[in-house]
């Protein structure tokens, strides 16, 4: 015998016309379930974080952004380094990642904040960061012996910060991933007992935190990661090249930016620094596949003025005649030598003109952008 089919009955209340309407508006029921079901949940889940998405607090939005020491760079990556996330330099040697890292803690010091610096390269020299203006004293310094190591100062650090919130924002640069040893293969009596893919696993296990950890404090997590010839890769155009580390920071990095080394800047035939192409090759918080450029300088270390100087020149917006250089806005006849640009933006007003120029080329797309277009302009106008 077949069970008959439930008839539903909705009740429905009657107006004075006669009109049938709903007992309860769609709004009023939706939220009330909504609530009650939030409820449940805190009630029955210790701990649960949960609410709906127009009065949540679980998610993280940027509010602060720490200076990248280069306008350029803060105009690509969406403001700077977002505090409450998690970034990963990338490249090959000797491409900038170790100085970008220092301009962040310098950036991050002058919001009044403090750094922690993870060393397991134990290559860090103190003296280049003097010289950009780093406080040492305001540098956490530690050379961990292991990835293990690593990971549990920096959940001490997030207790830290969790238990008693700073005013200031916080910066903590792991420098290198390439650099870190798993305790598993520290623990290997030979180099045959220890696994090939300790290392991704040790960094995915830490990087699986790291989402919901660093959201939690104020503070900025960044790693610093070599690329390398993957092991058995090829393709068409070549070998196949990636980063040290799995999967784990790839997928945990809110901005991922790679680096290269693309010319040696010359004065005669003497070399005085490298220019350095940054591309966000991943931005949760900016479009991605954004460019800027910046530069090393021999003697001053990373920039910020130099590379000003090279982009505007690069971009024929600082002319070069004979030595001598000039900047229209600063007027035509007022040529002045390379060796005096640093003295020229003392005065504020020559600093405020050049900068505007500067970030107008940077948000055009670059120097060879600004080039291409106005060549098109010309092309356009003898047509």
């Amino acid at each position: 015998m077949s069970a008959k089919p439930v008839k539903r009955v909705v009740r429905r209340a009657q107006s004075a016309s006669g009109e049938q309407k709903p007992l309860f508006s769609a709004k009023i029921t939706s939220n009330s379930i909504a609530q009650s079901i939030v409820g449940a949940i805190r009630k029955k889940v210790k701990g649960a974080t949960i609410d709906t998405l127009d009065r949540s607090s679980a998610l993280a939005d940027v509010k602060e952004w720490i200076p990248s020491g280069f306008p350029g760079m803060d105009h690509i990556l969406g403001g700077g380094w977002a505090v409450g996330r998690a970034s990963e330099v990338f490249g090959e040697e000797g491409c900038g990642k170790t100085a970008l890292a220092h301009r962040a803690i310098k950036g991050v010091q002058d919001l009044g904040g403090y750094a922690v610096h993870l060393d397991f390269e134990a290559a860090l020299d103190e003296q280049k960061m003097i010289q950009i203006g780093i406080d040492p004293s305001r540098v956490l310094h530690s050379i961990p012996d292991h990835i293990e190591q690593g990971w549990d100062i920096i959940w001490a650090t997030m207790e830290q910060l969790r238990e008693e919130p700073p005013n200031v924002p916080v910066l903590i640069v792991w420098d290198s991933i390439g650099g870190a040893v798993p305790k598993a293969e520290l623990e290997a009596k030979t180099a045959e007992k220890a696994h090939v893919g300790e290392v991704a696993r040790a960094m995915s296990k830490g990087c699986r935190r790291m989402f919901k950890a660093i959201a939690r404090v104020r503070a900025h997590m960044m790693w610093i990661s070599q690329v390398r010839l993957k092991i058995g890769g090829w393709s068409p155009i070549g070998p196949v090249k990636e980063t040290s580390g799995g999967m784990g920071p790839k997928f945990a990095a809110s901005q991922r930016v790679r680096l290269a080394r693309v010319k040696t800047i010359k004065v005669g035939d003497r070399a005085t620094g490298y220019i350095i192409k940054a591309i966000t090759k991943k931005n949760r918080l900016a479009p991605p596949e954004q460019n800027c450029e910046w530069v090393i300088d021999f003697k001053r270390g990373p920039d910020p003025d130099v590379t000003m100087l090279h982009v505007l020149l690069d971009a024929g917006r600082i002319r070069s005649s004979k030595g001598s250089l000039m900047f229209p806005p600063w007027g035509k006849n007022n040529t002045f030598d390379r060796k005096k640009w640093h003295n020229l933006l003392v005065d504020g007003e020559r600093r405020k003109t050049a900068m505007a120029a500067y970030l107008q080329v940077v948000a055009a797309g670059g120097a060879k952008a600004v080039r291409d277009a106005e060549s098109e302009d010309e092309v356009d106008s003898d047509d």
